[in-house]
């Protein structure tokens, strides 16, 4: 199991039958059972870290210009 499908698990972006998988490898893999546990609760660190943020107007210009001029390039 690799942690591209850790990630896709936790994505939901895996096929009924892959998840079912990981799942199952889970259930007898102690440490890739810990390595999904550590995922997720990073994930949900993330989450809680950056759910209250929201942009400046002008640190949002300040992102578009730099998207813009990285896309013109």
């Amino acid at each position: 199991m690799t942690r591209q499908e850790l990630d896709e698990l936790l994505d939901g972006a895996l096929s009924p039958e892959a998840a079912a998988r990981v799942q199952a490898e889970l259930r007898t893999n102690a440490p890739a059972a810990a390595l999904c546990a550590k995922m997720q609760r990073e994930r949900a660190l993330r989450s809680a870290a950056l759910a209250g943020y929201a942009p400046s107007a002008e640190e949002a210009e300040v992102a578009a210009v730099r998207v813009i001029a990285a896309l013109a390039e």
